[in-house]
């Protein structure tokens, strides 16, 4: 006999099962019923080894970019729920501050495995927060799936937080970097007149 254990997508507890097993003969009443005997029981244990996790990965953090810009980051469930889920979003508030594009998700039990977008927009002030700064998203969940609400709802990072680093516009002048470096800031008209090679100056450093 070959028992397999069902694979399915419920992040859950390791569980025991038992399997029973009974005995019937017309003609021999030692392999009948109650009398049949069963060597070493007649009930066989089967531990499933759970391969699931029921948790909320928050995919393409850390994020990088200037004020005014936008940039996308994913949300997607990593097991199936029994009910729908909702995820709150909440990003900062200032100034300096990030604006989302929806504040709530809801995964229902049928697409559950269906990642959705979240864009996120560096408001632009006129607030001198330095060549950058870091602000973040936090996320909140709620269902009637106790593995997905509230404190118990496991996220990746474990923070439940998104990071956008943010490049801001007000400095005098600053260094230009790519996306997940750190810009130097550089104060004074002498330096901004001069306008270094790979630096960004606003006024008539402008290029």
């Amino acid at each position: 006999v070959t028992v397999t254990a069902v694979d399915d997508s419920r992040g859950e507890d390791d569980v025991t099962y038992a399997i029973a097993h009974t005995a019937a003969s017309a003609g021999d009443a030692f392999y009948d019923g109650a009398s049949a005997f069963f060597a070493p029981s007649a009930s066989m244990r089967f531990t499933v080894l759970d391969n699931d996790e029921a948790g909320i990965a928050l995919l393409g953090s850390p994020l990088f970019g200037g004020e005014g810009e936008t940039r996308e980051y994913r949300v997607q469930l990593s097991g199936a729920p029994t009910f729908a889920v909702t995820v709150d979003i909440s990003p900062a508030t200032g100034p300096p501050s990030l604006a989302t594009n929806v504040s709530r998700l809801v995964f229902a039990v049928a697409t559950w495995d269906v990642a959705q977008g979240v864009a996120v927009t560096a408001v632009d002030d006129d607030v001198d927060g330095g060549s950058s700064y870091t602000l973040t998203v936090a996320h909140t969940a709620a269902s009637s799936d106790p593995l997905f609400n509230g404190a118990a709802a496991a996220f990746t990072p474990a923070s439940g937080l998104v990071s956008f680093t943010v490049f801001d516009d007000d400095v005098d002048c600053r260094l230009s970097c790519p996306p997940g470096s750190t810009s130097l800031e550089c104060d004074g008209d002498e330096v901004c007149n001069a306008c270094p090679a790979g630096h960004f100056c606003v006024g008539d450093c402008a290029p």
